[in-house]
């Protein structure tokens, strides 16, 4: 888990939690268009960035987002084992669905070599 601060402040936030900050990359869309606009107007803003694998949906992830967003937010509680405990479930229905499908196997185009 990384994340990156459109402020000193900010950024020192994440130090002090103990979150790394992402020394490179971009940051597209919404939390792009966030930070840079908290960054002109000296408003803390924070984007989280978990990593994920794109051939397998990665429900901890998000769980482990809620978490850092928990540590973020001292005014907040919130139940991370539930989560969690939900997350494996999700993560084990899937991995049962990928072992049930069936293998597709590259055809050739329609015409080709006939």
């Amino acid at each position: 888990m990384q994340g990156v601060g459109s402020t000193d402040r900010a950024r020192d936030r994440l130090t002090s939690n103990g979150i790394k900050q992402l020394s490179f990359g971009m940051i597209p869309g919404i939390s792009g268009l966030l930070l840079n606009e908290g960054r002109w107007a000296d408003f803390d803003v924070i984007s989280l960035v978990a990593p994920v694998h794109p051939e397998m949906p990665d429900v901890k992830a998000a769980v482990r987002v809620v978490e850092v967003i928990d540590k973020l937010i001292p005014e907040i509680e919130i139940d991370i084992e539930t989560l969690y405990q939900e997350a494996e479930k999700i993560a084990e229905r899937i991995k049962a669905l990928r072992r049930q499908a069936k293998p597709v196997e590259p055809q050739p185009p329609i015409g080709m070599y006939e």
